[in-house]
């Protein structure tokens, strides 16, 4: 059995600081607006990233670089509750980040074959830098205070969903297993994996908090269907996009 939303995705949770935007966020359980449809772009650190921001507010939608061979990871990493443009480099496990407040920092954390994932893991009240190790199904972390976590959750042909399904401000690290349609939320809250049957072997997992109470709700998006489980108010399908559409999830999705 399958659903769909009410609204088909939420707004930016993140504020970018650029020109003909409009983009606020307070906290986790205030919906924040942005408009417009603009590239930006910089130079620093030696890459130049082409960034689409559209009425979403949060969405990255190309990159091009020197180095064409990098991965978006759009988070706020210096705590000032303004996303920053960051992108991670394969070739030398680097983490870029070009903080909102201003500079760019180098942080070289990774291995080869790595996939960067954007979120707080670690409880901080800023994004940490996490790597999914497929070698192993390792969520691999970085935390801010030093130190790093390792958690072994998912197996071979899982998509990764990180959201915070449980809503304590802590993404979980979750995976969707489109050969079951099982999602496998570790709580970051007890350390527990619940299960939930949602989706098949052909949608697209498009996590995010639809009904707005704080906590990351199960969805996927299926030929222009929205198919939600909210964690509060129960089942919503909607009509909205073409087949041929790509969904827009609020939340990071590797």
């Amino acid at each position: 059995m399958l659903l769909s939303a009410s609204s088909p995705v939420r707004a930016a949770e993140a504020g970018y600081p650029m020109s003909g935007i409009t983009s606020t966020r307070r906290d986790r359980n205030r919906d924040s607006s942005s408009t417009g449809d603009q590239w930006f772009q910089n130079v620093n650190g030696g890459f130049n990233v082409g960034w689409e921001l559209d009425f979403w507010g949060k969405f990255r939608r190309g990159v091009e670089a020197s180095d064409a061979n990098l991965d978006a990871v759009v988070a706020d990493y210096d705590n000032d509750n303004k996303a920053d443009v960051g992108v991670y480099r394969p070739s030398d496990n680097t983490w870029y980040i070009l903080k909102s407040g201003g500079g760019v920092t180098f942080t070289a954390f990774g291995q080869a074959g790595d996939v960067p994932v954007a979120g707080n893991f670690g409880g901080s009240a800023n994004a940490d830098f996490t790597v999914y190790r497929s070698s192993t199904n390792s969520w691999v972390t970085q935390i801010s205070g030093g130190g790093v976590l390792n958690f072994v959750h998912g197996a071979a042909g899982d998509i990764l969903v990180p959201a915070d399904y449980d809503g304590d401000n802590i993404d979980d690290r979750a995976v969707y297993r489109p050969s079951t349609g099982q999602w496998f939320v570790l709580k970051s809250t007890n350390g527990t994996v619940a299960i939930t049957v949602w989706g098949n072997s052909t949608d697209r997992p498009v996590p995010g908090d639809y009904d707005g109470d704080g906590s990351d709700d199960v969805a996927i998006y299926r030929s222009g269907q929205w198919w939600v489980l909210r964690s509060t108010a129960g089942v919503l399908i909607q009509n909205f996009g073409l087949s041929s559409d790509i969904a827009i999830p609020s939340e990071y999705i590797p």
